[in-house]
């Protein structure tokens, strides 16, 4: 997404990478929600059985521990009853933690330092949900929000950049079972 109200060095968008991030059934090793650390430092309660866009589901809450000095989450999570399938995550950066939250990786971060631009992140919150299909559990849509603060003294600017990403899934095949050819996808690094 390009806006040509933001300065001329900053351009915000995603990548097919970072949906691919988000699809945490496929990434649980990486998710730092669910994988091993994850599960150590959040703290989860089993709030009961409900109906869940008809699908009977566990309901669980979790947020992070009291005393971890890194930005982790709170939020619910939802597991069928029946196979223990994932059936939808909605998560936010945890208040408990929020202050730990860094923009990017190291190499963002340094090339941001390097243009004298301060980021700061102040909302992080996503959910994503699966659809039953074909007796598989696949993704339905993802929805993000995300609120930045984006800061120069050298351009002279300093404003909030509030971002909504939503990919919603319009069609499924369960019966293919082939890669798709590299001139049917955009590479993992491409702007959407």
């Amino acid at each position: 997404i390009r806006d040509e109200r933001i300065p001329a060095e900053i351009t915000i968008g995603l990548t097919p990478e970072n949906l691919f991030n988000v699809d945490i059934t496929k990434r649980i090793s990486e998710s730092d929600l669910l994988n091993k650390s994850g599960l150590e430092n959040h703290l989860f309660k089993l709030n009961g059985v409900i109906d869940y866009s008809g699908t009977e589901v566990y309901e669980l809450s979790f947020d992070q521990k009291d005393g971890i000095h890194e930005s982790l989450y709170t939020g619910k999570l939802y597991i069928e009853v029946n196979s223990l399938a994932i059936v939808a995550l909605k998560l936010a950066r945890s208040s408990k933690g929020i202050a730990y939250a860094k923009f990017g990786d190291p190499v963002q971060r340094t090339l941001a330092k390097m243009m004298g631009i301060g980021i700061e992140l102040r909302k992080d919150d996503l959910s994503v949900a699966y659809q039953k299909k074909g007796g598989k559990w696949v993704l339905a849509y993802v929805k993000m929000f995300t609120v930045f603060n984006f800061k120069s003294n050298r351009k002279f600017y300093d404003f909030t950049a509030n971002i909504k990403t939503d990919y919603v899934v319009t069609g499924v095949d369960t019966s293919a079972n082939n890669e798709f050819s590299g001139k049917e996808t955009l590479g993992d690094n491409k702007w959407i």
